[in-house]
């Protein structure tokens, strides 16, 4: 719908949003939404959606590769989230070669709960048995840049896996905020911010 040419929809919607929230937060299902709040970490988006702090509009800040992106990646180094990163998606490449390596190509649960796509489990599990001889710091540019973009997939709420500390979210909120300030202003239409 584009508001320029839908505005008396657009403020219905907006006033709807508005009543709905109210509604909310004054009623006994005030828990079943998590509303966007700059301030806090949202369980239910994806860690990428959380630094972003909105959703990628065209391939520039792609969630499938964001960890190949220069502003994330200088982003994750400034506020000391890169090493973490590394063994989280280390971690979940071990998880997924383990949960999904017997399950056909087409099963619906890599769809709905796998970070890799089934004609990507060998890749990754040639990088865990690397990782696992070399030491994932030793790993080749490739391998560490799709291990550090599988935790920007990671939603909490959905998969429950247990790699997200409260240290580690104070610590995306503090990205977020780094990446806001990073972000150049012809960039700013390359994500639609919540």
């Amino acid at each position: 719908m584009d508001p320029e040419r839908h505005g008396e929809l657009t403020e219905k919607v907006l006033e709807a949003r508005k009543m709905l929230r109210q509604g909310l937060d004054e009623g006994r299902h005030k828990d079943l939404i998590e509303p966007f709040d700059r301030s806090r970490y949202n369980a239910n988006m994806t860690v990428g959606e959380n630094l972003l702090f909105g959703y990628p509009v065209g391939p520039s800040f792609d969630l499938e590769r964001l960890g190949e992106n220069d502003i994330a990646r200088a982003v994750l180094d400034e506020v000391g989230l890169t090493a973490k990163f590394l063994d989280i998606g280390l971690r979940l490449s071990a998880m997924m070669v383990e949960l999904f390596q017997d399950l056909p190509h087409d099963h619906e649960y890599f769809e709905r709960f796998s970070f890799i796509r089934a004609d990507e489990l060998p890749d990754y599990q040639r990088r865990v048995q690397r990782a696992e001889s070399l030491g994932v710091e030793n790993l080749a540019a490739e391998d560490r840049n799709h291990l550090i973009s599988l935790p920007f997939k990671l939603i909490q709420a959905r998969h429950r896996l247990s790699v997200l500390d409260a240290e580690t979210q104070s610590r995306i909120l503090a990205a977020r905020e780094v990446f806001a300030k990073r972000l150049p202003p012809e960039l700013k239409k390359a994500v639609a911010f919540f």
